[in-house]
């Protein structure tokens, strides 16, 4: 006879293969930069884009570029570039690929990081001073002039913390891996 309350009560979001390595903190920020490294002519495009064209549309062009590489890679390959070339991959608690959903629940914290990021340059495009910026050090002055710089240096603390929290948990599971029940595991 099946007992459906207790069947649901059994069920657990862990992964219980004996064979499975959790990928820490320091591979995956191994990860993280060649994942930088990857997008570099993308930054460097949009920071011309920012110092001499100055196109609102190609910012947010760029921009969303960015913002689609880790959740797109992650839910088609269970793993960006840069997670593949160190080992690691993304897996649900059956040890499967991570959905579409996962992949984007998982991205959480970097999405509010765009949000507010992209708010902050919606605002340095309204500023009037940025027509006449056409070195970098002046972008950064202007950027850190910003309305809402105190809502990016909070976040930035909040974001680290949300991130860092896989250093403090047995299985390696930030706040995003437990929003979304997936693992970070290596396969080499």
């Amino acid at each position: 006879m099946n007992n459906q309350i207790l069947d649901d009560e059994l069920e657990t979001n862990e992964v219980t293969s004996t064979n499975v390595q959790y990928a820490g903190f320091r591979i995956r920020i191994g990860a993280s930069l060649i994942d930088m490294f990857i997008l570099l002519p993308i930054y460097l495009l949009n920071t011309y884009n920012l110092l001499n064209f100055k196109s609102l549309p190609m910012m947010l062009i760029l921009t969303s570029l960015v913002v689609i590489y880790k959740p797109y890679l992650e839910w088609k390959k269970s793993a960006t570039y840069g997670k593949i070339a160190v080992g690691i991959k993304l897996i649900d608690k059956n040890l499967n690929n991570i959905s579409g959903e996962q992949a984007i629940k998982r991205y959480f914290p970097w999405a509010i990081s765009f949000l507010i990021s992209t708010t902050t340059n919606i605002l340095m495009f309204a500023s009037p001073e940025f027509q006449n910026v056409d070195q970098f050090m002046e972008l950064g002055l202007l950027i850190s002039a910003s309305p809402i710089k105190s809502i990016t240096t909070n976040y930035s603390f909040i974001f680290i913390i949300l991130i860092g929290s896989l250093i403090f948990n047995s299985k390696k599971q930030g706040f995003h891996d437990k929003y979304a029940k997936t693992y970070c595991i290596k396969t080499k």
